[in-house]
């Protein structure tokens, strides 16, 4: 998001034939369950790194890296039901492309109506001699819409709403970490079993040549259905099937970012 400037003669919006770099930290509360089964919660901390464009013909574009590490409290139980607490070890990234269209409101306001495509990926190790690494992937269509608006001297604002159109996914268990007899189910989900929505603000005040800071609330779930069910192999020989359960994952938390 660029500082506001007066209306421009024509039709284009105060933030067209912007470039907007912006690099930031970030930390957020993870929680992560299944159901009747489990549940990890901690926070995490990492980086953000954005580009947007808003270009000539009204035409937004944008693309953003995020990354972010912790440690998670484990609460689950055995395959015989004992209960079980342990810690995890945890890395999350994300990629997202956006493109949009910028709809300029009295030369003041933005609205900017988006979609395009995103990717999410969980690394969690399950610490103990019980643990084991799993691999989480999602491919989703973000589809949502920007505003922003002046706020006071030398700040203004905005909010994103958005709504994830999950496409495609995988869960990889690297069940040969807790018995090297196991094999590793990797195991489908398939477009529409699932789905995220995230909202958020943004607050941003502008500073002297051109840059700025902006500081960013925001929330975000995931409600995912049952996997698709695999088959599990002990020594090459099939033992049983394994699925993944329906989970929710919910992650809340703060951005600050130096943007110019």
């Amino acid at each position: 998001m660029g500082t506001f400037a007066p209306a421009l003669a024509d039709s284009r919006t105060p933030l067209t034939d912007r470039h907007r770099f912006g690099l930031g930290l970030k930390t957020h509360y993870f929680d992560y369950k299944e159901p009747g089964v489990m549940e990890e919660t901690g926070f995490m901390y990492g980086v953000v790194g954005h580009y947007t464009h808003h270009t000539a013909y009204n035409v937004m574009v944008h693309a953003s890296v995020e990354s972010s590490m912790g440690r998670l409290d484990y609460d689950g139980q055995l395959q015989d039901g004992t209960p079980f607490k342990t810690d995890t070890e945890d890395w999350l990234v994300e990629c997202r492309g956006l493109i949009g269209y910028d709809i300029g409101i009295k030369g003041r306001y933005l609205i900017t109506p988006y979609t395009g495509v995103g990717y999410r990926y969980w690394n969690d190790v399950i610490s103990s001699a019980y643990g084991y690494e799993r691999e989480i992937h999602y491919w989703y269509a973000p589809i949502g819409v920007k505003t922003a608006g002046p706020l006071a001297e030398k700040w203004t604002w905005g909010l994103t709403a958005e709504y994830d159109l999950f496409c495609r996914g995988t869960v990889k268990s690297h069940l040969s970490d807790a018995d090297p007899a196991y094999s590793d189910p990797s195991l489908g989900q398939d477009f529409g079993e699932g789905y995220g929505v995230r909202c958020s603000l943004m607050f941003e005040r502008a500073l002297a040549g051109g840059a700025s800071w902006s500081i960013e609330p925001f929330i975000s779930y995931w409600d995912m259905e049952r996997s698709e069910v695999g088959d599990l192999y002990s020594d090459g020989a099939s033992i049983g099937h394994v699925v993944e359960p329906e989970n929710e994952t919910l992650s809340y938390g703060l951005s600050i970012s130096l943007n110019r």
